[in-house]
């Protein structure tokens, strides 16, 4: 056989080890787990900032749910409300100090939203790498029907901060 039609040599070329890679990500990830915390509830933050609709919506919730809070805020114990009792137990105390105060009601599902990322955040941070835990967050602080329901006096975002809290206390305390 000649030597123009062998195939060449082989060489002992190094095989790209994509685990030590990720295993680099990982560790540089869980360095700077507090940075990309903070970024991503400031990320948060922004959008609903952005995405912050001070009106009342169409859907009629919004209003029944004030006036379930306002009804207990006057009298807790001849009120009633057509909804769940719980949220608008929580929307009296804000309305017993400010009044009916839109823009500070809103609020409150901004920071149940952010209190979410967070908890969540400390739910997962021992049992998921930081390399799936940190995108995600990311992604629901960009998310556009999570930052919907930020913006307004829905249960959703007090829904959404009750999960994150049982799911805390589910892999951290029992």
């Amino acid at each position: 056989m000649s030597k123009k039609n062998s195939p060449p040599p082989k060489k002992n070329l190094p095989k790209a080890d994509n685990s030590y890679l990720l295993d680099r990500w990982e560790l540089s990830l869980e360095k700077c787990s507090t940075k990309w915390l903070t970024g991503t509830l400031l990320l948060s933050l922004l959008f609903s900032i952005l995405l912050f609709d001070i009106k009342i919506s169409d859907l009629n919730d919004d209003s029944l749910y004030i006036e379930g809070g306002y009804n207990f805020a006057e009298d807790i114990h001849h009120a009633f409300t057509a909804n769940a009792p719980l949220y608008p137990l929580i929307l009296s105390v804000p309305i017993k100090i400010f009044g009916i105060n839109l823009f500070i009601l809103k609020s409150l599902s901004v920071l149940f939203t952010t209190l979410h990322l967070y908890i969540l955040f400390l739910a997962f941070r021992k049992r998921i790498p930081y390399l799936v835990i940190i995108p995600v967050l990311i992604l629901l602080a960009v998310n556009s029907y999570i930052q919907y329901f930020a913006s307004l006096t829905f249960t959703e975002s007090l829904y959404m901060l009750l999960q994150a809290l049982f799911i805390y206390y589910f892999f951290n305390v029992l």
